[in-house]
């Protein structure tokens, strides 16, 4: 992992985004008005130096662990899909070139870890997963966003070319309001015009219509599964299939709409 990044400094790779063009002025202004510890934690990734690979996929995985997941009795589920995800995506031919950094969301949003190589990426377990709490589903959907944009302009500032990938999963609508659909929609539109982002959400539950949350949002890729155990389960394993898939191509605009093809 690199050194922690000071605010300065991703203030700075903010402000390179925005001058190379792959933000805009107002996308720009929204990161800056809203960075936070999280985002600056996440975006301090692997240093540049320690790279081994010539292009790189930047994985972004954000889990719902709201109250809703224990009264579903997801728990236990979550932690071997996700930890199957991990043992999946470390075992593709492709593993060299793919950071994940990894979230959970309730109250507030939370670092698992920042963009690192696969093998060290956390897994899930009792200790590190447990379900209580709101919903911060806007709150982490623009920090983990956010924190991608200043970790990819490190990288494209280094002459890395670097593609990115953002999963949202979760069985919940927001409830904490930190942030407001329209500001997060602004930032996804922003990052989908550089043709270098994948954003995805997966919706679990039939209670709430998680497809119109998507689009509020600015997701393109839409995945919507029950809440049993084996459909848990198996989302988990179409995030690997759909990532693994993504990283042997380019983004280009049709790859958000693609993604779940798998």
């Amino acid at each position: 992992m690199g050194k922690q990044l000071s605010q300065t400094e991703v203030k700075e790779f903010i402000d390179g985004a925005e001058k190379d063009g792959n933000i805009s002025p107002d996308s720009r202004d929204l990161i800056m008005d809203n960075l936070n510890d999280n985002i600056i934690e996440a975006a301090s990734g692997l240093a540049c130096d320690d790279i081994v690979s010539s292009e790189v996929t930047l994985v972004t995985v954000a889990i719902d662990c709201s109250g809703s997941i224990a009264g579903r009795d997801l728990v236990d589920t979550i932690i071997m899909g996700q930890n199957e995800m991990l043992d999946a995506l470390t075992g593709s031919k492709k593993k060299d070139s793919i950071l994940m950094s990894q979230w959970l969301f309730s109250n507030q949003s939370d670092v698992l870890n920042s963009y690192i190589p696969l093998e060290k990426c956390e897994k899930l377990d009792k200790s590190n997963y447990m379900s209580d709490g709101m919903t911060d589903l806007y709150g982490v959907t623009f920090d983990a966003i956010s924190a991608n944009i200043a970790y990819a302009q490190q990288l494209m500032d280094e002459g890395t070319p670097v593609q990115s990938i953002v999963v949202i999963i979760t069985d919940g609508e927001d409830t904490v309001e930190r942030l407001k659909t329209d500001k997060i929609r602004t930032l996804a539109q922003d990052v989908l015009k550089s043709e270098r982002f994948v954003l995805a959400y997966i919706g679990a539950g039939d209670d709430l219509d998680h497809e119109v949350i998507s689009k509020e949002i600015g997701f393109p890729a839409f995945l919507k599964v029950g809440s049993t155990q084996s459909e848990i389960r198996r989302l988990f394993k179409t995030v690997s299939q759909s990532v693994i898939k993504q990283s042997q191509g380019q983004v280009d605009g049709s790859s958000s709409n693609s993604f779940f093809d798998v």
